[in-house]
């Protein structure tokens, strides 16, 4: 019985993988969505904020670099609002009282982002 139980969960990781590159490309196609790999500036500002006061694991200062520097270079193309949608409570910048934490209250109010806790936008903290 178990061995059945796994050999469907198998099957049906290996059929989810397969189906990961058409995934990827559906995301990419929703207007108001941009996918982008990260650059040398957001591996630099990921290696400055390790050095700082933030308690992030490796992959988290990725992430928040990779948002602060793109809503940067965005701004610096004249576009105004950001908006971070995230579910790990990590990178929120709230913590579960709904006070909040910094240094990434700071972070986000400076490069103007706002953060939502979900997907459905329909809950953030602040204007960030």
């Amino acid at each position: 019985m178990i061995r059945r139980a796994l050999d469907r969960f198998e099957t049906r990781v290996l059929a989810e993988l397969d189906e990961l590159p058409a995934t990827l490309e559906s995301v990419r196609k929703i207007p108001g969505r941009e996918v982008f790999a990260l650059d040398e500036q957001m591996l630099s500002r990921s290696v400055e904020l390790s050095s700082g006061d933030i308690n992030l694991k490796r992959y988290d200062l990725a992430i928040l670099a990779a948002v602060l520097v793109r809503a940067e270079q965005l701004g610096d193309d004249g576009e105004e609002e950001f908006y971070f949608c995230e579910l790990d409570g990590d990178l929120q910048p709230w913590d579960k009282e709904g006070a909040s934490k910094q240094p990434l209250t700071s972070l986000y109010d400076r490069a103007r982002v706002w953060v939502y806790q979900d997907f459905s936008m329909n809950y953030l903290c602040a204007p960030y």
